[in-house]
């Protein structure tokens, strides 16, 4: 009769435990499998070329947001400057046009003070004296930047348009309406028979000021 063996080698069984391989959590191990693979693949799609180009966009635009937040920073102490001394933010030297468009941006009044602006105003008015609107026969009082212009490097006869007062109005009512200057076409297409405010705005200050 033969006997079976009853006694175990100590920690056998927890050997045994420990030699059975861990089972696989398919969904969780699959999906991560995958979402490395997509990885790899969405890398391989990029060429060296493109992969160069865009390097070059990204510090682009890490320059062009550090000089846009330089001449912001520049424009903010020549206005603070300006507004104690009354005197023109370029009085001293020609500002870049960066700058221009920032002091433009902050404080519209502190721009139009300048010596720049000043002297393409007068360019503008002495080639053009007249009102420039088609249907305007009045003399020209004022300039207006025209839609495109770059702050710092408007050109007469290009960038600007000669203006009476009346037209002018008009100008930059049709220009907050669009929000954004006019173009030379739409602001010689001006109506200058037009009324200078219309009804609610009529309202708005007889209102403001009590008028029957």
């Amino acid at each position: 009769m033969t006997c079976s063996v009853v006694g175990q080698p100590a920690g056998g069984a927890a050997a045994r435990r420990g030699s059975v391989p861990t089972v696989p959590r398919p969904g969780r191990d699959r999906s991560l499998q995958d979402a490395l693979r997509a990885r790899r693949e969405q890398a391989s799609l990029l060429s060296l070329r493109e992969v160069r180009e865009r390097e070059a966009a990204r510090k682009r635009a890490e320059e062009e947001a550090r000089e846009r937040a330089e001449a912001e920073r520049k424009a903010a102490g020549l206005v603070a400057r300006q507004r104690e001394t009354q005197e023109p933010v370029d009085r001293r030297t020609r500002l870049a046009p960066a700058v221009y468009a920032a002091v433009l941006a902050l404080e519209p009044d502190v721009y139009f003070a300048s010596s720049h602006w000043r002297r393409v105003a007068r360019a503008q008015r002495a080639a053009a004296p007249e009102c420039e609107v088609a249907a305007c026969e009045r003399r020209a009082q004022a300039v207006e930047r025209l839609d495109g212009a770059t702050a710092g490097e408007e050109r007469p006869q290009h960038d600007l348009v000669s203006l009476c007062d009346r037209c002018r109005h008009r100008s930059r009512r049709a220009a907050r309406s669009l929000g954004r200057p006019l173009t030379r076409a739409e602001a010689t297409a001006l109506d200058p028979a037009a009324p200078l405010y219309d009804r609610e705005a009529i309202a708005e200050l007889r209102a403001r000021y009590d008028l029957a």
